[in-house]
């Protein structure tokens, strides 16, 4: 686990090449990210991984003040695709006072399970808080092989809170 971690960002952040989630199955983030409502950029990101977000699996993570924009192109057998967390694996998990405007394309040959604007796939071992956070995604599918697609989350269970928030994608 990437636990205990107290990240700060001080400034907006523009990515141009393919992005490694933070966070693995094996490794998950389970530390405190304050963006500072700084903003990350995804620039025609290109994917082929599972677990696609800006972190890629968390456990015990708390994740806030933070605007997600951009570009991401999906093009392959994905699971697990949110904005801001591909997979919610454990632990409690919070994200507050966040918001994504990602423009996602979804090619033709791609396969999509459990996406959402914010959270991916929240699993039965997950407490999951999303409070006071704005989903305003774009999603261009040429795809028929999508499911488990929502706008503030893909799939969740029943340890989740979701309040005062918006989708409007």
């Amino acid at each position: 686990t990437i636990s205990e971690s107290e990240i700060y960002l001080n400034d907006d952040i523009s990515l141009t090449k393919e992005w490694t989630p933070i966070g693995t199955k094996d490794y998950p983030f389970g530390g405190k990210f304050n963006g500072n409502k700084n903003t990350i950029t995804f620039n025609g990101i290109s994917s082929t991984a599972t677990n696609i977000g800006l972190f890629g699996v968390t456990k015990d993570a708390e994740i806030q003040n933070l605007n997600l924009a951009g570009v991401i192109v999906l093009d392959s057998v994905i699971e697990n695709v949110g904005g801001f967390i591909g997979l919610c694996s454990g632990g409690t998990t919070i994200i507050q006072n966040c918001s994504n405007e990602i423009n996602y394309t979804i090619n033709a040959n791609a396969e999509i399970v459990d996406m959402g604007g914010i959270i991916g796939l929240q699993t039965e071992n997950a407490t999951l808080t999303i409070n006071n956070c704005i989903n305003l995604f774009e999603i261009n599918i040429n795809s028929n092989k999508v499911s488990f697609l929502g706008g503030i989350l893909g799939s969740g269970d029943t340890n989740l809170i979701i309040s005062k928030c918006i989708n409007a994608g």
